[in-house]
């Protein structure tokens, strides 16, 4: 139900909203003026761009990424105090915003994403529940991860300028050179998953049910893999930097296709308008084992 949303046609029109926002926050931006680049260059723009996806109300990112980032925080394998109760507001707020969108689309309807699962839900294709679950995931996530590779790409680009020139200077190496951002510095380091039959791995027994903690930021890093895997390499050649940030096979991520043209989208607007960008202050990052976002990043 949401895989022909994100067609790379479609994501073309998409990309357009995205470039339009950031072009127009850039048109305002002085020479040697400091902006926020975490929440005007990476998760406006994202959450706006979905937002106009699903049809949704757009207005509200910044409620939206702190109550996302408070509800991922339980999904630590060890929750600092607090986590778990701070998590269940932060989602309890997330699912009355969604519900409430909801009820007015009901009334309202129109011919986005949103309404196409809706529409799914009365034909029978999936559960009014299902419905409800995945537009929330969009709706809330839609900024996070890809906001997360562009904050942490603007801030290679300030400290490894010649990055930026040749992100700059040589269209066909920017797929790559955004390839190397998500495999060194993946959002998302961690997932859970539980095995539904006992399974061997790596000459181990892991009985079914256990909880199996994947570290995406080690496997990304697996010397066994790549070589040099703590260097930003993006001359690799393709079949030695893939990497686990958005998934693999039929669990990939729904939305990596249009997260990769966000991130070329925004990152091309800058190249187009300037030759550098330089950190106006060190950069703060919040973390535990399972997700990460930038809290500064003055650019």
């Amino acid at each position: 139900q949401t895989n022909k949303w994100f067609t790379p046609k479609l994501v073309d029109g998409w990309v357009r909203t995205t470039r339009e926002l950031v072009g127009d926050l850039l048109d305002g931006v002085e020479a040697g003026q400091v902006i926020e680049a975490r929440r005007d260059l990476a998760v406006v723009p994202t959450h706006v761009t979905m937002a106009r996806v699903l049809q949704l109300p757009e207005d509200d990112a910044d409620a939206v990424m702190e109550a996302m980032f408070e509800a991922m925080l339980m999904q630590s394998a060890e929750p600092a105090d607090g986590d778990v109760d701070r998590a269940a507001v932060a989602f309890g707020y997330l699912s009355a915003r969604v519900a409430e969108m909801l009820e007015d689309k009901r009334v309202n309807p129109g011919d986005g994403l949103a309404d196409s699962l809706l529409d799914a839900a009365r034909a029978g294709e999936i559960t009014e529940s299902e419905a409800i679950a995945t537009i929330l995931v969009f709706y809330a996530v839609g900024h996070m991860a890809i906001g997360y590779l562009i904050a942490s790409g603007i801030e290679l680009f300030a400290r490894r300028p010649e990055v930026f020139t040749a992100f700059r200077n040589d269209e066909s190496a920017r797929a790559a050179i955004i390839n190397e951002m998500v495999r060194m510095d993946p959002p998302q380091l961690s997932f859970l998953r539980f095995p539904t039959e006992d399974v061997e791995i790596g000459g181990v027994l892991i009985e079914a049910g256990s909880p199996i903690r994947f570290m995406i930021g080690a496997a990304n890093r697996d010397p066994e893999v790549f070589d040099d895997p703590d260097v930003f390499d993006h001359t690799r050649p393709p079949a030695a930097s893939r990497n686990l940030s958005f998934g693999l096979g039929p669990h990939s991520c729904a939305g990596q296709i249009i997260s990769r043209a966000e991130a070329t989208t925004v990152f091309a607007v800058l190249a187009e308008r300037y030759e550098r960008i330089e950190l106006a202050e060190e950069p703060t990052v919040a973390h535990n084992d399972f997700v990460r976002r930038y809290r500064k990043l003055p650019i």
